[in-house]
């Protein structure tokens, strides 16, 4: 997981998020998690990340899950990304196209299974996911 450089240390840019636990006025954070781009011939411009749950909870209780991408620096970013079912590998919901996302897009999903999110490169510096939040 990487950081944007803050100019003082703390934000106050509202696309940074901000602990609800720490009251209106605590400070924000904004960080990113992406692969180098190794541009060789063969490579997979993509990055999974995987939820898994525990084996007795697996197809018990649907649970959400949130992500938060934003094209903090503006470098015209441009991604997809996938959800599926983790060991099965069957897409949870249709693929979502990303893109002219400096102002942060939230994608929200419902499963109850593990899920696997696939991060797939299209254009810009890298892909990236600033956030994961669970209910």
């Amino acid at each position: 997981m990487g950081n944007w450089p803050s100019p003082s240390g703390s934000w106050n840019d509202t696309r940074a998020l901000q602990d609800p636990g720490e009251g209106r006025d605590s400070s924000r954070h904004v960080g990113f998690y992406s692969v180098a781009l190794p541009w060789n011939p063969g490579w997979e411009p993509s990055f999974p990340i995987d939820i898994e749950l525990q084996p007795w909870a697996e197809g018990r209780q649907s649970y959400q899950v949130a992500l938060y991408l934003v094209d903090f620096d503006s470098r015209g970013r441009r991604q997809t990304v996938t959800a599926m079912d983790r060991w099965g590998h069957q897409e949870v919901s249709p693929v979502q196209l990303v893109e002219d996302f400096v102002g942060g897009v939230w994608l929200v999903y419902s499963y109850t299974r593990s899920m696997r999110f696939r991060f797939n490169y299209i254009r810009g510096d890298n892909q990236v996911v600033s956030a994961i939040l669970f209910d």
